[in-house]
C-alpha cells in the first residue's frame, strides 16, 4: 500500500473529507488529493501534522508499519524454585538474538524511507550529497566522449535535489569543470539509486538534466 493509499484509508475511517484535512494543513484541496493519487508527496511539516490529524504515526504513514517495542518477558520464579540456568541462558541468548536481528532488519530495510531529515541543511539529504557527490560527479565525466579535455572539476554546494520513494533515491545537483576547448562549463546531472544495503546504492548512469 502506498503513503497516498495509507492517507486515504486513515481519513476516510475518520470520516474526514479532504477539505477538512486541507483547512487543517493549511493547503488546498488539490494538495490532499493529489497526495492520495500518489501524483505528489507531502512534505516533512506536512507528514508530522497528518500523523497527529490522523491519530496515526509517522513511521506508518511512511512505511505502513506501527512503531511497536518489541519486550521480551524473562519469567519470575518463586524464592524457594531454583532457577535453571541453562534455560535461563538460552532465554537470555534467545532474546538477544531476536532483538539483534529485528533491529538489524528493521533498519536495513527502512533506510532511507522511515524518516525525512532532509528539512534543513545537514539532515540526510545533505548527507548523502557530501557521501556520493564526488562519486557521481566523476562517474558522469568517465561517460564523457572527451574526457581526457576536462582538466579538474568542483562539485557545486548545496545545488542538490535529493528525494526517495521506498528503496528508490534520486539526487539532481551541479558540476563546474574547465574544458581545455570550451573553457569553464556547469552541468546539472542526475541519477537513480537503488538502494540494496543500508546506505549501499546501485547507480543508475549519468542523466543531463540541463
Amino acid at each position: 500500500m502506498s503513503i497516498g493509499n495509507r492517507i486515504k484509508e486513515l481519513r476516510t475511517a475518520k470520516h474526514f473529507s479532504q477539505e477538512y484535512i486541507a483547512e487543517k494543513l493549511d493547503i488546498s484541496r488539490q494538495a490532499v488529493s493529489k497526495w492520495e493519487q500518489d501524483i505528489a508527496k507531502p512534505d516533512t511539516s506536512n507528514i508530522i501534522a497528518l500523523a497527529e490529524l490522523l491519530d496515526s504515526t509517522v513511521e506508518y504513514l511512511l512505511t505502513g508499519k506501527e512503531d511497536k517495542n518489541d519486550i521480551v518477558y524473562i519469567p519470575v520464579y518463586e524464592e524457594k524454585k531454583k532457577i535453571n540456568r541453562k534455560k535461563l541462558a538460552l532465554l537470555i541468548c534467545a532474546a538477544f538474538i531476536v532483538v539483534f536481528a529485528g533491529s538489524f532488519i528493521y533498519w536495513g530495510s527502512n533506510l532511507p524511507v522511515s524518516y525525512d531529515a532532509g528539512a534543513c541543511r545537514g539532515g540526510f539529504s545533505a548527507h548523502i550529497f557530501a557521501k556520493y557527490s564526488e562519486e557521481l560527479s566523476e562517474m558522469y565525466l568517465d561517460s564523457l566522449d572527451d574526457k581526457e579535455l576536462i582538466i579538474n572539476y568542483t562539485v557545486i554546494k548545496e545545488s542538490d535535489d535529493i528525494s526517495w520513494s521506498e528503496d528508490v533515491i534520486t539526487i539532481h545537483f551541479d558540476v563546474s569543470y574547465d574544458h581545455s576547448l570550451y573553457g569553464n562549463m556547469t552541468q546539472r546531472i542526475g541519477f537513480f539509486g537503488k538502494r540494496y544495503w543500508f546506505e549501499k546504492y546501485k547507480w543508475s548512469s549519468p542523466i543531463v538534466v540541463g
